[in-house]
């Protein structure tokens, strides 16, 4: 039996049948986030492991509008790698520690790794567009809500792996995806979408 087929994909979940405090402090952190005046979304690998019904999360990364200035003003916070440049800071929080990164766009990837330049935004939607997989860019937010621009539970319920927009724009953007593909492939056992495969 494979990954996928244990799991059937959810459009909401209860936060308090979490019972890691480092979830139950993640959503009190959105939650301060958002009384500021701003957006925050867990986003990742937590969130595609959530829609499939694992509920054990021990890292928590949240994107937001908030700027990184106003984070490290409101926020103990700490850069790691020369990730605030970037629009990545650490938010530390009791004995746990959440990265938070700015929505943005990227620029072009010379070094088929990583962009060389980003560019921050204020929406979410568009924040989503660089993500490498649809199942890897889904956002959950205070209140348990998916926040799904791709497709990426129709795609966990179907078992198919695709990439966010186009297939080859991806893979030269971050040659790595490619190493990706085939492993969450065969981690969940899901089909790769022909498009992305032939890419």
């Amino acid at each position: 039996m494979t990954v996928f087929e244990k799991f059937e994909p959810i459009g909401r979940i209860d936060w308090s049948k979490f019972a890691d405090p480092m979830v139950s402090t993640g959503v009190k952190l959105m939650k301060q986030i958002e009384e500021f005046g701003f957006e925050a979304y867990i986003v990742g690998g937590a969130v595609r492991d959530i829609a499939m019904g694992d509920f054990d999360v021990h890292d928590i990364d949240i994107a937001t509008n908030m700027p990184i200035d106003e984070i490290k003003d409101k926020f103990r916070t700490y850069e790691y790698g020369g990730g605030e440049r970037h629009g990545t800071v650490i938010v530390h929080i009791g004995s746990f520690d959440y990265e938070l990164t700015q929505f943005r766009t990227e620029g072009a990837y010379s070094d088929k790794r990583r962009p060389d330049s980003v560019e921050f935004v204020q929406s979410f939607e568009e924040d989503t567009k660089r993500r490498d997989f649809t199942i890897n860019s889904m956002g959950i937010d205070s209140n348990g809500t998916f926040i799904d621009y791709h497709g990426g539970l129709s795609d966990i319920e179907h078992g198919i792996l695709r990439t966010v927009g186009d297939p080859r724009e991806r893979f030269d953007e971050d040659a790595l995806r490619i190493l990706r593909a085939i492993r969450f492939a065969s981690r969940f056992g899901f089909d790769i979408d022909i498009d992305t495969l032939r890419a």
